[in-house]
């Protein structure tokens, strides 16, 4: 039960570093929050 946990848990911190699409929505973002006349409408 406790190994079924640890892999389940190994398998998301997996999945959240492989993600690339997250971060550059997240820069996206903030870069246009920080610009917020210039943003698109």
């Amino acid at each position: 039960m406790m190994n079924q946990r640890i892999a389940r848990f190994v398998e998301a911190i997996r999945g959240i570093k492989e993600d690339e699409i997250g971060p550059s929505l997240q820069r996206e973002f903030f870069e246009q929050v920080a610009r917020p006349v210039e943003t698109r409408q």
